[in-house]
C-alpha cells in the first residue's frame, strides 16, 4: 500500500513538474495542426492478475479533460481493457494515419507494465507488448508524439529505472527522470520505475 502511494505521489510530482515544460514544447494551436489522441485504460485483467480499477478511472478522466480542452482533436479514441493484440492494432492504426509535420499525437496508457526484456505494457489477456514493439510501431510518425504511461516499469521506455544499479536511490532517480523530461527532446512521460 505504501509503495503504491509513493508511486502515485511520484507520478503526480512528475506530471506537475513537467506540465509547463510539456505545454511549452507543444506547438500553439494553429491552422494546419491536427491533434490526435489514443487513450488506453486496462483495468480488468484475467485470472491471476490484479484488477486496476484506477486505470479505467484515469483514462476516463483523461478523455474528459481532452474532450473539453481548447484543442480540437481530430480523433480522440478511448480503448478499454485491451489485449496485447488490441494494443498493437490500436497503435498500428495511429501509425497508419496521415500525420503532418505540425501535427501532435498523444498516446496514453494506464495499466500493468512489466520489466523483463526491456519492459513493456500488459494486455488484459496477460500477454506482454514490448516497448521495443511500441517504438517500432510509432517510429515513422511525423510531428510531435507524446507518450504518457501510467504503468509499473514504464521508465524502461526511456532507459530509466529505479532498480537500475547506477541509480543512487530514489532522489537520484527523481532528478534523472525530471532532467529527462525537461530536455527539449523529451518524448515520454511515465509514472513507473
Amino acid at each position: 500500500m505504501k509503495k503504491r502511494f509513493l508511486a502515485i505521489a511520484l507520478a503526480l510530482v512528475l506530471l506537475l513538474s513537467v506540465a509547463s515544460v510539456a505545454a511549452a514544447s507543444l506547438p500553439a494551436p494553429q491552422t494546419g495542426s491536427t491533434y490526435r489522441a489514443l487513450l488506453i485504460g486496462n483495468a480488468n485483467y484475467g485470472a491471476g492478475m490484479q484488477a486496476l480499477p484506477g486505470s479505467l478511472t484515469d483514462a476516463l478522466a483523461m478523455h474528459a479533460a481532452l474532450s473539453t480542452s481548447d484543442l480540437a482533436y481530430k480523433t480522440l479514441e478511448l480503448k478499454v481493457d485491451q489485449t496485447a493484440a488490441g494494443i498493437a492494432a490500436a497503435l498500428k492504426s495511429v501509425a497508419s494515419s496521415k500525420i503532418g509535420d505540425r501535427d501532435v499525437t498523444l498516446i496514453y496508457y494506464s495499466g500493468h507494465g512489466y520489466k523483463a526484456d526491456g519492459g513493456g505494457i500488459v494486455g488484459v489477456d496477460g500477454k506482454n507488448y514490448s516497448f521495443a514493439s511500441m517504438q517500432r510501431a510509432l517510429s515513422g510518425l511525423n510531428g510531435k508524439v507524446i507518450i504518457v504511461l501510467d504503468a509499473c516499469y514504464s521508465g524502461k521506455l526511456i532507459g530509466k529505472s529505479a532498480a537500475a544499479p547506477d541509480v543512487d536511490g530514489p532522489a537520484a532517480f527523481n532528478r534523472a527522470a525530471i532532467a529527462a523530461f525537461a530536455s527539449p527532446q523529451a518524448k515520454a512521460i511515465n509514472s513507473g520505475t
